[in-house]
């Protein structure tokens, strides 16, 4: 009886195999390597965080599996690409794949895949949902132009800084969340233990069609939040910045586009280099820009060419400080991007390519590849001086407070490649500065952060959030190298 049984599976397993999965044979007469077989298991142990699933390889198709597991998304027919897969070993056969780290109340999709020589396979799509779990005391966002038409903790909106100070202010939160346009819209929701109090525009909360300086340079919404059952609405697809201060009612909702600046990048600080957008997805967009030719120098993300949202110009921190804003950009290091982090050092100049992305669960990551080499810069035409508010003005008389340039000058050159500037000033205080080309910062500019310091008085300069900050007042020599086959700069201080 047994061995009948075992006759019965077999006989049922070769039905099953398709016949994509024989071996072919190109010309030669050797046989030609087809992707796996590979099946999806049934999903069990489901919690708040964790299930578990799998899958088996049933062939190989030829060549030998170098990879398999499952990958996992809340979109359907999740793939390789995904940003959740898991790593099982090799070969053919059954695996199990316990998956962790999901976001309660949350429907995923799932499905086995397998690798070899001749590509990836998959699996059925099979779908789940997490359970409930305990909802977090916290200010979510909810709605039908939303992924999130229930309480998710993914949409909470947390604690932002407050850009006047550069602290976070508790006060203040924010979420970057994809909206659908149209009526259905969205409302901020309070949960407080049992009590949810519900939130939307109130009297007066409109669009911004003139924005204030250094606000983005498009039409974003801004005004009164009260308790209402009235909804917040958008009027195309995309990613959005909401933003609501509790203390104050007063919130935001803005469009989100991309993009980089900074003198790494050749549109330099005054106006940011566009990043294309992919298509809109509830729960995870990307910008990417090819092709780009940076040099050393600093950068960061920002949005709509605006560095910060008004919400407030009265509120006093009781330092002195005065009103509330929300940075609408992003710098730090690439693994963990903040909002008004320090600038981004690039210090490998080449062509890149940068692919911005952003996951409602992960956030934000950062992928920049170089893909190629740029010619060497001709500096022969860059008016390069220092600005800052270490030293007098022309005048002899008035500090200077990074308002005008000290002895701005053409470089000498040696080599073709080599350039230098030099400057004898007078440090009449411990403060900072950097170098800049040009009256103004649509050109170059170099910090601490990008040079190598030498010369006898180098320990007389330190870094302060990337400018060059004097710790030793005095009489000293400067001397600004610029290597452009390398892109190494170099400045030589000495104290006279």
């Amino acid at each position: 009886m047994v061995s009948g049984l075992i006759a019965l599976f077999f006989l049922v397993t070769i039905i099953l195999v398709p016949a994509s999965c024989k071996k072919s044979s190109d010309n030669s007469g050797t046989p030609s390597a087809q992707t796996p077989v590979v099946t999806t298991s049934a999903i069990s142990n489901i919690t708040e965080r964790i299930a578990t699933c799998g899958g088996t390889v049933v062939s190989a198709g030829g060549s030998a599996v170098t990879a398999r597991g499952v990958c996992y998304s809340t979109q359907k027919n999740p793939s390789i690409a995904d940003l959740y897969i898991t790593d099982e070993e090799t070969g053919i056969g059954s695996f199990v794949s316990l998956i962790l780290g999901l976001t309660p109340n949350t429907s995923y999709h799932i499905r086995s895949y397998a690798t070899n020589s001749a590509g990836t396979a998959y699996g059925a799509d099979s779908s789940f949902t997490t359970a409930p779990g305990v909802l977090l005391d916290g200010y979510y966002i909810k709605g039908a132009g939303t992924a999130y038409t229930d309480l998710n903790e993914t949409a909470i909106m947390k604690v932002t800084k407050n850009e006047v100070t550069g602290t976070n202010r508790s006060h203040l939160l924010e979420l970057y969340i994809p909206v659908k346009a149209g009526v259905s819209g969205f409302n901020i929701v309070k949960v407080a233990g049992s009590v949810q109090t519900v939130y939307g525009p109130g009297t007066g909360f409109g669009t911004v069609t003139n924005p204030k300086t250094d606000e983005p340079r498009v039409p974003f919404q801004r005004g009164p939040v009260i308790a209402t059952s009235a909804v917040f609405t958008v009027s195309a697809d995309g990613l959005y910045h909401v933003v609501f201060d509790v203390a104050l009612n007063i919130g935001v909702v803005a469009p989100v586009h991309w993009g980089m600046i900074g003198a790494a990048v050749p549109s330099g600080w005054p106006i940011s280099t566009d990043m294309p957008e992919s298509a809109f997805n509830l729960t995870n967009m990307s910008w990417t820009i090819s092709n780009l030719a940076m040099t050393i120098g600093e950068w960061r993300f920002r949005y709509c060419n605006g560095w910060k949202i008004i919400l407030d110009t009265v509120y006093d921190n009781g330092g002195g400080q005065l009103g509330v804003k929300v940075n609408t950009n992003l710098g730090g290091a690439l693994s963990t991007l903040e909002p008004g982090g320090y600038n981004i050092l690039n210090s490998i100049p080449g062509v890149y390519t940068c692919l911005l992305n952003y996951n409602m669960i992960s956030g934000y990551t950062v992928t920049l590849t170089k893909t190629g080499n740029i010619p060497p810069i001709d500096y022969s035409t860059y008016q390069m001086g220092i600005i800052g508010n270490c030293y007098l003005k022309a005048d002899g008389v008035t500090q200077a407070n990074w308002d005008e340039n000290f002895g701005s000058s053409l470089p000498v050159v040696t080599g073709g490649t080599t350039y230098f500037w030099t400057y004898n000033i007078n440090i009449n205080e411990a403060g900072d500065f950097k170098f800049r080309q040009g009256n103004d910062w649509s050109g170059k500019s170099i910090g601490y952060n990008n040079v190598t310091m030498a010369g006898p008085a180098a320990n007389n300069f330190i870094d302060d959030g990337g400018n060059f900050q004097v710790i030793v007042t005095g009489n000293y020599t400067l001397v600004l190298q610029i290597d452009a086959l390398t892109e190494n700069y170099t400045v030589t201080a000495t104290k006279n």
